[in-house]
């Protein structure tokens, strides 16, 4: 009998599934944003609004569940399949994301020392969360997490790194992996031994000017513009005679309250990196390749990134965009003939920024467009 497979990233802003067939043929794929927006644009709001009121875990958790299994099925009758004909299902997702899906307290990810209700993969029957959509014999699967901050979705691009010919990411050299989203996730390969942090870039790389329809990628592009036009100081300031009336460039309309948010989440991004090298005792030249994960970071032009000091300047020609790597690490696990009954989740040492001095001291200095 011919199964199928649902690969599922279950992202904090958008949730997207691909469909794929018993060859590791991708069927379908479809992305829709997560309604549990409703109750947090980011997890830090979501697990404080659990942590004021608990009812609001099942509520979050029924949301997705309703989401998933709908889209569930319009994939399987658009393809001609049975969910009975569905063995495996892979939910790759950030510890919240995925606490929340398996009604895990949440309320310890928001209060130091953030511990979490399990950093193992999870191995469950479908009717555990499905109820009877599925067949008795269909399993679910979590990918495992690192801490708080560096969740499922992040082990899931490791995974995919890790397994892929194309790229260099194991026992061999310097790389880094860099996941931009609400939260800017960096992880560092030094010849085998990972390093990672987490470091809170808010909405603006996602959404600042989602109210003009226009994406985080053309944002950055139109603040480089306007830094190389003149119009934007490297400081992090409009010129003075735009200061109350923003500029229009590529169809962006840029304001001080846009670049201010930019400003904050590039310096989290930039620091973030260069205290995971210093962590290390690494120089920024050390490092081999480096790769750009998530939709903001598929569409990330290189150029941009480094002029707004984004990334280091000694990037520029080392970069590669995966696109959303958690969902390709997903897709990965069920290629495999033999599903492992274990996901490794890597001997990892995370960075807490909130405790790093180093992190501390270099962040605001690195707010503005300084190119470095």
């Amino acid at each position: 009998m011919n199964k199928v497979r649902f690969a599922v990233d279950l992202g904090t802003t958008n949730i997207e599934i691909c469909l794929v067939d018993n060859r590791g043929y991708i069927l379908s794929s479809v992305s829709f944003q997560n309604r549990q927006a409703l109750y947090g644009s980011d997890v830090i709001n979501r697990i404080y609004t659990v942590a004021r009121d608990k009812s609001y875990l099942a509520i979050m958790r029924d949301m997705a569940i309703t989401d998933l299994k709908r889209n569930f099925q319009n994939m399987l009758d658009e393809a001609g399949y049975k969910a009975y004909e569905v063995d495996i299902i892979c939910i790759s997702g950030n510890t919240t994301m995925n606490s929340i899906l398996l009604s895990y307290d949440i309320t310890t990810l928001g209060i130091a020392p953030f511990k979490t209700p399990s950093k193992e993969s999870v191995f469950l029957e479908a009717d555990a969360l499905f109820d009877d959509m599925f067949s008795a014999d269909t399993k679910v699967i979590f990918f495992g997490c690192a801490s708080a901050f560096i969740g499922g979705d992040i082990l899931s691009g490791m995974y995919f790194l890790k397994h892929n010919e194309e790229y260099v990411f194991s026992d061999n050299g310097v790389s880094l992996f860099v996941d931009m989203g609400t939260n800017g996730e960096i992880v560092l390969c030094n010849n085998g031994i990972y390093t990672a942090t987490s470091t809170a870039c808010g909405p603006a790389f996602e959404g600042c000017t989602r109210k003009q329809q226009v994406y985080g990628c053309s944002t950055i592009d139109a603040i480089s513009m306007g830094i190389n036009a003149g119009k934007i100081d490297r400081n992090g300031t409009l010129q003075e005679q735009y200061l109350d009336t923003g500029i229009d460039i590529m169809k962006v309309h840029i304001t001080k309250d846009i670049i201010e948010q930019i400003l904050s989440a590039k310096s989290a991004i930039y620091t973030g990196i260069l205290s995971l090298i210093n962590h290390s005792g690494l120089k920024l030249e050390d490092v081999e390749q480096v790769y750009i994960a998530g939709g903001f970071g598929f569409y990330l032009n290189n150029e941009s990134a480094v002029n707004i000091g984004l990334l280091p300047e000694v990037f520029i020609d080392k970069i590669h965009t995966l696109g959303n790597t958690s969902l390709k690490g997903a897709c990965r696990i069920l290629n495999e003939i033999n599903i492992p009954l274990e996901i490794d989740t890597y001997d990892i040492e995370v960075l807490e920024l909130a405790n790093d001095e180093f992190f501390k001291s270099n962040l605001i200095e690195n707010m503005t467009f300084a190119r470095k």
